[in-house]
């Protein structure tokens, strides 16, 4: 069984972290760096296209890979890791070469313009980020806390030099994006420097593969339903402003969530999904999130009302429009706490997945078309958290009525629920 240790959760958590602070970093510098909101807006739309494009099956196939490797011994395990390592990067190339072939009409379906500069180069960046996230997953996963540092450390260093420096130098967005193409060949070389212990790559028979895709096939089903229902909101926003690259900017910059969260949910996850399949695992994650909970609810609430002291300072009088919906969005972290798919997936509950993802896509569509025409952005935030909500709470009772396992095994719901009315009282006060 993989080991659960208090050095493999920081390190993933301190991982996530260094990905998710290297975002906000370039977030709060790109208002400064002289380039315009549109060129800011044409860089948010890169960032919800990589998640549209890789999210799914990337997610689907890494949760799968960590349930399936908790029973190999090291030989079957780098077996396994080697090829699965070269699958996801195959996968990777196939949508960078369709990226590159359809690029006019995937650019009009998806963002309502058919040109994004810079795009080529980005799917250069993505074609070796995806396999990079599973390197990640694989040295979290194989117990090396120290190598998943240092690769998180200097990927993440490469990819904030890469758009700071050209910037900074007098370079335009399309030319700064370029050097993302010297950065995707050094993490592909990471990956494979870092991984050479725990990968075989001799008699890359895919055959062997067949219950790991098995049990990542609803994964990655659900995962796409997510990811749709997720991106609906960036697509929706497009939709509804005829592609604007202002209001889209305006929107991201919004719906940013709170730093470090989550890296700190996900750290929770990678860490407990392999031992949730007995009671000892569903005790640690209730521990966990509690932990979680103390840091998450104050911090919210301290954001929620000192927010309008600091928003403008930090991002620019530019995005001060973002405000209003920054402070809704932080309630989204409200579900974020509960942790019923997890548990869904490790007791084998994959398929009812779907049908959650399905009911999530259909209640945030209509509550979008319905809120966006009287509240404008503000509604489809609305549509959102409302939407998350209940997508944990339908979780939830799901894994009560087929498994038997009530909220209160692996979550503090006292506790929750005490947390979230408090939160809300405060953002009606801010």
């Amino acid at each position: 069984m993989i080991s659960l240790g208090n050095a493999r959760v920081r390190a993933g958590q301190i991982a996530q972290g260094l990905r998710q602070l290297t975002l906000i970093s370039l977030a709060l510098w790109l208002p400064r760096s002289g380039i315009g909101l549109e060129a800011i807006g044409w860089w948010e739309q890169m960032q919800y296209l990589g998640f549209l494009l890789g999210f799914s099956w990337l997610v689907g196939l890494e949760q799968a890979y960590l349930v399936q490797l908790k029973d190999k011994n090291k030989a079957v395990a780098d077996q396994f890791t080697g090829q699965a390592f070269a699958l996801i990067a195959g996968i990777a190339v196939a949508i960078l070469l369709t990226g590159w072939l359809a690029a006019g009409p995937l650019l009009q379906m998806l963002t309502g313009d058919h040109e994004l500069p810079g795009w080529p180069f980005y799917l250069c960046f993505l074609a070796a980020h995806w396999p990079g996230l599973f390197t990640e997953k694989v040295l979290l996963a194989r117990s090396k806390p120290e190598r998943l540092l240092t690769y998180s450390f200097i990927t993440n260093l490469a990819l904030l030099s890469a758009i700071v420096i050209p910037l900074s130098t007098g370079s335009s967005f399309a030319e700064a994006i370029r050097w993302l193409v010297p950065v995707a060949l050094l993490k592909i070389i990471l990956s494979v420097a870092f991984l050479r212990t725990s990968m075989v790559f001799k008699d890359l028979d895919f055959t062997g593969l067949k219950p790991w895709l098995i049990l990542a096939g609803p994964l990655i089903l659900y995962s796409a339903l997510n990811s749709i229902n997720y991106s609906f909101d960036a697509w929706f926003v497009n939709f509804w402003y005829e592609g604007d690259g202002d209001t889209f900017a305006l929107f991201r910059y919004g719906t940013r969530e709170i730093p470090l969260l989550a890296a700190a949910t996900g750290g929770i996850i990678q860490a407990t999904l392999p031992i949730l399949g007995d009671h000892q695992g569903l005790e640690q994650l209730k521990k966990s999130s509690l932990r979680l909970m103390h840091l998450f609810y104050p911090g919210a609430a301290l954001l929620l009302l000192s927010s309008p002291w600091w928003w403008t300072i930090v991002f620019t009088e530019r995005l001060a429009d973002s405000l209003p919906i920054f402070q809704l969005f932080l309630l989204i972290g409200i579900s974020r706490m509960l942790f019923p798919i997890s548990v869904l997936t490790a007791r084998g509950l994959e398929r009812q997945l779907l049908w959650i993802g399905l009911i999530e896509i259909a209640i945030n569509a209509v509550l979008s078309v319905i809120l966006v025409q009287y509240m404008g952005l503000i509604g489809i935030v609305w549509a959102t958290v409302i939407t998350y909500l209940l997508d944990k709470l339908i979780a939830v009772y799901w894994l009560w009525r087929a498994k038997g396992i009530p909220l209160s095994d692996y979550c503090a719901w006292k506790w929750w629920v005490g947390y979230s009315v408090g939160l809300v009282g405060v953002w009606l006060i801010a």
